[in-house]
C-alpha cells in the first residue's frame, strides 16, 4: 500500500511539474510571437497590439481583451478583441469610477475579482458590469518613465479571478507593449527629422536657384519672375501660382 500511494504521490508530483513547464512553454513562445511582431513593424504599432491582444485573450482565458491608449486626460481604443462588446464609444475619461482610470492614475495593477461587488470604489466600472454582463476584471497599466501611457483590459463574464502567472504574463506584455510603443515613437520623431531636413534642403536649393536667374538675368525680369512663380508652386504644394505687378494706383 505505501509503494502504491508513493508511487501515486510521485506520478502526480511529474503531472504537475509538466503542466508548469507547458505553461511556461506556451508564455515564452507567446512572449517571443510578440517580439517577433515588434521587430516585424518597427514604424507600425497597430499589428503589435493586436497580436498581444489575440495571445493575452487566449493565454489568460479572458472574454475579450481592450487596449486603451492615453492623450491628456482621456483613454482612445485601439484595439478591442472579444464578444463582450464595448459601451458604443471609442473613448473614456481617465477618471477612478472606472477600473482602467484608476489603474492609470495610480500607475498599478487593479485586479477586481467581481464588479458587482465594487460598486462604491468603482461606480462607473459597475454601470457597465450592468449593462454588458462581464463580472471579473483586470487591468495593467503601460508604464513609461514612471507614467501610464495606456492599459489592457481583460474581462469575464463569470467571477473567476486571474491567477497570479497570468497577470504577470500580461505584466510582459504590457512591457513590450511599451516597447512597441516608443519605437514607433522614435521612428516617427525620426521621419519627422529628416522630412524637416529635407524642406529645409529643398528650400535652399530653391533659393540659390533663383538667384542663380537673378545673376544671369539682371536687366530681364520675366525669368526671375517665372523661376519664383515655379519654385514656389512646387515647394507649396500649390496648383498654380501667380505674379502680379501693380502699375499705377488702381
Amino acid at each position: 500500500a505505501v509503494i502504491a500511494i508513493e508511487n501515486a504521490r510521485l506520478f502526480e508530483e511529474v503531472q504537475a511539474r509538466t503542466s508548469e513547464l507547458a505553461v511556461s512553454l506556451e508564455h515564452q513562445t507567446a512572449t517571443s510571437d510578440v517580439l517577433g511582431a515588434i521587430a516585424r513593424s518597427p514604424n507600425d504599432l497597430q499589428p503589435v497590439l493586436e497580436t498581444l491582444a489575440e495571445t493575452a485573450q487566449r493565454l489568460c482565458e479572458s472574454y475579450d481583451v481592450t487596449v486603451f491608449l492615453r492623450k491628456g486626460e482621456w483613454l482612445h481604443l485601439r484595439v478591442l478583441r472579444g464578444p463582450v462588446g464595448s459601451e458604443n464609444q471609442d473613448t473614456f475619461p481617465v477618471a477612478r469610477g472606472y477600473v482602467m482610470g484608476s489603474a492609470i492614475l495610480d500607475c498599478r495593477v487593479i485586479h477586481v475579482p467581481d464588479l458587482r461587488a465594487a460598486q462604491r470604489e468603482f461606480p462607473d466600472g459597475y454601470a457597465s458590469s450592468v449593462g454588458l454582463g462581464h463580472r471579473t476584471i483586470l487591468a495593467v497599466p503601460l508604464m513609461r518613465r514612471g507614467d501610464a501611457i495606456g492599459v489592457i483590459v481583460l474581462r469575464r463574464f463569470e467571477v473567476k479571478p486571474f491567477s497570479d502567472g497570468q497577470i504577470a504574463l500580461l505584466k510582459n506584455f504590457a512591457d513590450q507593449a511599451v516597447i512597441a510603443i516608443e519605437n514607433t515613437r522614435l521612428f516617427e520623431a525620426e521621419q519627422a527629422r529628416t522630412r524637416e531636413v529635407e524642406e529645409a534642403l529643398e528650400t535652399q536649393t530653391a533659393t540659390a536657384a533663383i538667384l542663380r536667374v537673378i545673376a544671369s538675368s539682371p536687366s530681364d525680369l520675366t525669368p526671375v519672375l517665372s523661376a519664383v512663380a515655379q519654385n514656389a508652386a512646387r515647394l507649396c504644394d500649390a496648383f498654380d501660382a501667380l505674379v502680379l505687378l501693380l502699375q499705377g494706383k488702381e
